[in-house]
């Protein structure tokens, strides 16, 4: 239960680090800029890309994968669990 409370924890706090980073927190843009086309498609097919990358343990592929994915639909929660997820695998591979 501990080591569930302790995950839940680190997964938040990487998820505000790159929500911030990302920009999320940052004032809203001008009317004038366009914004990105989005492509779901495109992100979900990432998104599996790195989701396999992850099974492989091959966690910087999968996170190049994932960022992709967020360039083409920006704003996915699940983009930002899974790379919270690579974090965490990488760090826990370290120790």
């Amino acid at each position: 239960m501990r080591r569930i409370s302790s995950l839940v924890a680190v997964l938040t706090l990487v998820l505000i680090v790159i929500g911030a980073s990302a920009g999320l927190a940052s004032p809203a843009p001008k009317k004038n800029k366009k914004k990105p086309p989005v492509d779901p498609l495109a992100a979900q097919s990432l998104m599996r890309q790195g989701y396999v990358f992850m099974q492989q343990q091959q966690y910087d592929q999968a996170l190049e994968r994932f960022r992709e994915a967020d360039k083409a639909n920006p704003g996915n929660a699940t983009v930002y669990n899974m790379v919270g997820l690579c974090y965490l695998s990488l760090q826990n591979r370290e120790n």
